[in-house]
């Protein structure tokens, strides 16, 4: 939409912005996914081994609980190292560079699986956020659902609201005004169009319109 709005201030003329999903979906996948399956000739098959591993899954902690990190870089391996006490794996050969821990991600998944299993949740979190490796607890469609703000409708009672994404809009704003139920702007709506009372009424009788009934 914003290209499309670009392109119109910038030349005066409308355009036809189409965005295939599948095309979205393969520019932004195939970044990371098209590896060495890129070059001609192809080097290997396609897939990013770090993504695709059978070991890359949230961590479970000594209470039962799930924990998801993204320890991409080097100072995260170090501060997961660092919090299991596996000093000795910071000069490890199969892991002191970017490639080796990719070629050995299997066991780094597994190492960083073994942390876990020393900590409880709460810890594993606090000492993650600590060392600076992006970390959160895993929760469940209910915790999300249940996080919502509450708010009051006038016909409909109390429910749960989903926060607006727009900058600046604070995540508990209340409402300026509610999704209309079917009907509740028709004659609004028929007015502006130049309709009068009468012809609406007609409409309304017919079944052709539905009749708002506060």
């Amino acid at each position: 939409v914003l290209a499309g709005l670009f392109h119109r201030e910038r030349t005066g003329e409308g355009t036809d912005t189409v965005l295939a999903m599948y095309d979205m979906m393969r520019a932004f996948l195939l970044v990371e996914h098209g590896a060495e399956a890129i070059p001609e000739p192809q080097l290997s098959r396609a897939g990013y081994p770090r993504l695709l591993s059978a070991e890359r899954r949230p961590l479970r902690t000594s209470d039962g609980g799930l924990v998801a990190i993204l320890a991409y870089e080097r100072h995260h391996f170090e501060g997961l190292i660092r919090i299991g006490g596996r000093l000795e794996m910071l000069e490890d050969e199969r892991f002191v560079s970017r490639l080796g821990r990719l070629n050995n991600i299997d066991e780094l998944y597994r190492e960083y699986q073994r942390i876990a299993e020393t900590h409880t949740t709460q810890e594993f979190v606090d000492a993650c956020a600590a060392a600076g490796v992006p970390v959160h607890e895993v929760v469940t469609l209910d915790d999300v659902t249940n996080s919502l703000p509450m708010t009051d409708h006038p016909r409909l009672g109390r429910y749960r609201m989903t926060p607006s994404l727009a900058p600046g809009v604070p995540v508990d704003a209340e409402p300026r005004r509610f999704a209309p139920v079917l009907g509740e702007n028709g004659r609004e709506v028929l007015l502006d169009l130049g309709y009068s009372d009468e012809e609406i009424d007609e409409l309304e009788n017919s079944g052709v319109v539905g009749r708002y009934r506060s």
